[in-house]
């Protein structure tokens, strides 16, 4: 049991590397911007949590349309 809770959170946390990966800015950084890349990877990770959500369960919170 402990192995398949594992498992699925491994799968959820590969994507979530894959959508950060899926910004060329990480692929070159300059040398100049060497000092600055944790912020540039912060940056990209944020920017990837505002795609459609990682994990089928919650999809549904997020596409339902809001009541006035």
């Amino acid at each position: 049991m402990k192995t398949s809770t594992i498992a699925r959170a491994r799968v959820h946390v590969e994507r979530a590397i894959n959508r950060i990966k899926g910004y060329s800015i990480l692929e070159f950084i300059p040398p100049k911007l060497l000092p600055y890349s944790s912020i540039i990877f912060q940056v990209c990770g944020a920017l990837s949590n505002f795609q459609y959500p990682l994990i089928k369960e919650v999809e549904m919170f997020y596409l339902q349309p809001k009541e006035n």
